[in-house]
Parts: structure tokens; sequence; C-alpha cells
């Protein structure tokens, strides 16, 4: 596999983190402004959704592309999984249950 698909991986995975990240952030500041989004008026809860929706999606669209770009190539599967082993959603590869997220591509659960 080329330095280049590696590389690309390699930032998706930690996009892929760094979305966890964003919505640790995200939902603390909506707790702090708890009293702002049980009420009808438009306090501070606008400019906490308008921040982090603008965010979410440059992210995602860094995300989608560099996604594409890596052109992962889906195991056959063809093989049994084993106890205590997963497939994973995103690209078909086998996650042991001691891994937190795939090996081939950083999907995760989470």
């Amino acid at each position: 596999m080329s330095d280049h698909i590696n590389t690309i991986r390699e930032a998706t995975n930690i996009l892929n983190n760094y979305y966890g990240v964003l919505a640790t952030e995200m939902a603390d500041e909506i707790i702090a402004h708890k009293a702002d989004f049980e009420s009808a008026g438009l306090c501070q809860n606008e400019s906490i959704i308008e921040k982090y929706a603008k965010h979410a999606s440059h992210v995602s669209v860094i995300y989608g592309f560099l996604r594409f770009e890596a052109k992962y190539t889906r195991p056959e599967g063809r093989e049994p999984l084993a106890r205590n082993e997963f497939r994973c959603f995103g690209c078909g590869e086998v996650i042991k249950d001691t891994e937190t997220a795939c090996p081939l591509c950083g999907w995760s659960w989470r």
C-alpha cells in the first residue's frame, strides 16, 4: 500500500477521533447553558448551535473527501469470525474485542 494512502487513512482516523472531542465540547457547552435551551427565547442557544453546526459541517466535508480519496478495499469476508471478533461496519475488516476501533479504517462504536 502506498504512503499516500496510509497518510490519508491516518488523517481520517485523526478526524474520526476529533468528532468525539467536538461532541464532548458541544455537550459540555449545552449543559452549561441549559437554561437558555429550556426557554422559548433566543438567548445564547442560537449562537452555540450556529458555532458547532458550522464547525461540524466543515469537518464533515474534509472527512468525507479524505475518506473517498483513501479508496478502501473491502475484505472478502469469507472467513468466519472467531469468538470475540466483530465485523467493521465501515470497511468489513475484523475487529477483535480488545480493540476500540477498526485497525484498517478507524471506525468505532463511539
